[in-house]
């Protein structure tokens, strides 16, 4: 999935650690893709775990958007719960339902670019639920307008969504904007949930939470 989805940052990983990018990326044909194929109705799905998991996606985002949508101090979790929500449904076409592709988003644009927002815009709700739980980061994040300050940070999401669209636009260049704002928003969400505190959990539990959070998406790869 990876240099698929992400071509122009496994580009550069190539180029600029070529042995780590060979240690951690087999060849297909050592590890190859599997598939589930379902005989009533002649449908093959791809990765069944990931397809399990994302089905899941769906189901807890909906829940938790409408679980947190009416305690305002809870609206960006609310927020973070939909876009991860609709993440999930973009995924299981566009991993689990449509053939391989060996360039997603020059094959699947609409659905890559989609991916890529939401799953931007959901990380950048969780960043800013936490910061507005932390007084101290006032400033990023307004607690007065939470939605407002959110709304200015997708902006850069919406940027990259019109660099992607652009035809002046080629390889690498193109996609990289969109696969940044993936990459950086989750890897700085996922930071927050180690570093702050939770408006949901004791320390401890959180802890425990972040374990599980690791050792289920790895143990899909496995089972995969």
């Amino acid at each position: 999935i990876i240099k698929p989805f992400f071509p122009a940052v496994a580009s550069n990983g190539a180029k600029n650690f070529p042995r780590l990018f060979k240690m951690i990326f087999t060849h297909p044909d050592i590890c190859p893709e599997k598939s589930l194929i379902i005989q009533f109705s002649n449908t093959t799905i791809r990765n069944p775990v990931l397809a399990t998991y994302a089905t899941a996606g769906v189901v807890i985002g909906l829940y938790g958007a409408k679980r947190y949508m009416r305690d305002r101090s809870l609206v960006l979790w609310s927020i973070s719960f939909l876009c991860f929500g609709l993440m999930n449904v973009v995924a299981i076409p566009l991993h689990c339902l449509f053939p391989l592709q060996d360039d997603i988003p020059s094959q699947s644009p609409v659905l890559w670019m989609l991916d890529c927002f939401f799953t931007g815009s959901s990380s950048m709700a969780v960043i800013g639920g936490f910061l507005c739980y932390n007084d101290e980061f006032g400033h990023i994040f307004s607690v007065d307008k939470p939605i407002l300050s959110w709304a200015r940070w997708n902006v850069i999401g919406l940027a990259s969504m019109l660099w992607f669209l652009s035809s002046g636009n080629v390889g690498s260049t193109r996609t990289l904007p969109l696969e940044l704002w993936y990459l950086i928003p989750l890897s700085i969400s996922y930071g927050a949930s180690v570093l702050l505190p939770s408006p949901f959990f004791t320390k401890q539990e959180r802890r425990i939470f972040i374990v599980i959070g690791c050792v289920v998406p790895a143990g899909g790869v496995l089972f995969e």
